[in-house]
């Protein structure tokens, strides 16, 4: 069995590595090929290009790269044309991921892709173009199917990834390590830290250098003032290797007692340990609601992107806590009313309104179940891992109470 797999961002690339990672227990001769970050090359996957190219937000944003870009997607059809797989998969992304398809009408392989773009809140038309290419689509939402089902294309909810990392989530892994001896916390402990333990915020500014850049300054403006009125506060950056120099470098030059962190085990430790997060909308702020983390979820991109998603975006809210519970859970400051004085109002109120904080732990306490895979004693990867294997001839899948017809 030989797969091609394409995981262009770092969210795709932790996704595909847990799904590599379950192929390989079920079907251990699998061959892989294809694109992906760091924890697929710890799979053993060589990947043909640095995911780091294709790290682009906004709609805006990504005009000056497309000639770049449209040659990397030829050079990659080619490569899949020689590796002759039996499955494309593409995981996330569905700006290259789905482009990638589009060139392979005619392809004598399975073409699957997994985490579905979001056509519930915008561009509701491709999932029918959707159906004209792939032969299998894998949700990681449970009101996903439908969508897509409804245009013919076969589609399975295979649960949430965030589902499979919250036994990482105990804070015992990074409360082990001292704050005060970390290189990058530059030893500011005051007086008052002394007396009494430390208050750890999460500022966690997003995986490109886009979001970063508009973000972190509005993040770190917020925590600035946090910590003038409370010295008892210590700010966990959890970041990611194609984001890490300028992480670092913008956080030294704040003034903040600080520690910068890479690495999912310590990342997931340190959202337990945490008493409040401020972060960019995403992944990460569902996987923060999973755990219990009061969050405050911010987010800014091009004022023409902005004006452009604000026409054509029909879902009220932007964090998937939110919208898996159809209210205003996690506090959501987007674009024009993302300020650093608008952040550091609902940041006081998730750090000492013990109402506020109260509320929010009861209101996330129920979503986990909603996003646990359907198939009982499967993980979302391992179903996934089953899915794709029932594609090609030979393949053991037995259809879940979870599939969707």
């Amino acid at each position: 069995m030989k797969i091609y797999i394409i995981a262009g961002e770092v969210s795709g690339d932790q996704l595909a590595a847990r799904f590599v990672r379950s192929l390989k227990a079920q079907k251990p001769d699998v061959e892989l090929r294809g694109i992906g970050g760091s924890l697929l090359a710890e799979q053993g996957l060589e990947s043909q290009f640095d995911i780091k190219e294709f790290a682009i937000m906004g709609l805006v944003e990504v005009l000056r790269h497309v000639p770049r870009l449209k040659r990397r997607m030829r050079e990659i059809a080619a490569d899949i044309r020689a590796f002759e797989p039996d499955v494309l998969l593409t995981v996330d992304s569905p700006g290259l991921s789905l482009r990638i398809h589009k060139m392979f009408s005619d392809a004598p392989f399975k073409q699957v892709h997994f985490v579905a773009p979001t056509v519930w809140a915008w561009k509701p038309w491709r999932a029918k173009h959707m159906a004209g290419y792939l032969d299998h689509l894998l949700v990681i939402l449970p009101f996903e199917p439908p969508y897509f089902t409804v245009h013919g294309l076969a589609t399975d909810f295979v649960g949430h990834p965030v589902t499979e990392l919250l036994e990482l989530a105990t804070p015992d892994l990074y409360l082990e390590q001292s704050p005060a001896k970390d290189q990058d916390s530059q030893n500011q402990e005051s007086p008052e830290q002394d007396s009494q333990a430390l208050r750890r915020v999460i500022i966690a500014p997003g995986s490109r250098k886009g979001e970063v850049s508009k973000l972190l300054p509005d993040f770190i403006a917020a925590a600035t003032q946090l910590y003038a009125d409370d010295p008892s506060l210590h700010f966990v950056v959890p970041t990611v290797e194609t984001v890490e120099p300028m992480v670092r470098e913008m956080m030294s030059q704040a003034g903040l007692p600080h520690e910068v962190i890479v690495g999912q085990a310590l990342r997931w430790s340190a959202f337990k340990a945490a008493d409040l997060a401020l972060v960019a909308s995403g992944t990460i702020a569902l996987e923060l609601g999973l755990v219990g983390t009061p969050t405050v979820v911010a987010y800014r991109v091009n004022a023409l992107t902005a004006r452009i998603v604000k026409a054509v975006v029909k879902v009220e809210f932007a964090s998937l806590i939110n919208i898996l519970n159809k209210r205003a859970i996690q506090p959501e400051l987007l674009q024009w009313d993302f300020t650093p004085e608008a952040l550091l109002a609902e940041a006081k109120r998730f750090l000492y309104d013990a109402e506020a904080i109260a509320t929010y732990k009861a209101a996330v306490t129920e979503t986990a179940a909603m996003l646990a895979a359907p198939k009982e004693g499967y993980s979302p990867s391992e179903l996934a891992a089953e899915i794709v294997q029932a594609l090609i001839p030979g393949g053991h899948h037995e259809r879940g109470e979870g599939r969707i017809h």
